[in-house]
């Protein structure tokens, strides 16, 4: 599974996300335009769970799970991502995003090995494009990154 980190914190995920779901939800509802639909919520009347035919968002104590699926003749094609709350120590980042890619792969009778062509590739044009959906969607709801450290400079008395 691949990983990319951010600055953005959890509760800052879990905000935009929550806020996320609950317009996927009265969407779904109303509209009933998403098929089959579960919702989930704790005592504090925060989702827990929501599941539609088109997404699908999961929320733990340290683990916020996004999916999205479209329906292609092949089947269904999942694109999505989990996030964890990390506090790094060697880096300012705050949470680490997970996101798998489907890549066909081969076994070379040969070598005895599993090769999967084009994973790297692959890996990062899916890691750039959730990288553009969160960008989007913190500043949509104005939030900005939380960096864990910050260098201030102080200017000494002379």
């Amino acid at each position: 599974m691949a990983t990319i980190r951010s600055l953005y914190s959890f509760e800052q995920f879990e905000t935009v996300l929550q806020k996320l779901a609950h317009k996927m939800a009265i969407d779904a509802i109303t509209k009933l335009n998403q098929g089959r639909v579960r919702i989930q919520t704790n005592s504090n009347n925060e989702f827990e769970r929501f599941e539609s035919d088109k997404y699908a968002f999961t929320f733990y104590a340290h683990h916020i799970g996004y999916s999205r699926m479209t329906k292609t003749g092949k089947g269904t094609d999942y694109w999505g991502f989990d996030i964890e709350e990390k506090e790094y120590s060697n880096s300012n980042h705050r949470t680490k995003i997970s996101f798998f890619v489907a890549v066909e792969g081969k076994y070379d009778k040969d070598s005895g090995k599993y090769a999967e062509p084009g994973r790297p590739e692959k890996e990062h044009e899916r890691a750039a494009e959730i990288q553009e959906f969160i960008e989007k969607l913190m500043l949509e709801n104005g939030i900005k990154p939380e960096p864990r450290f910050v260098l201030a400079t102080v200017a000494r008395a002379k």
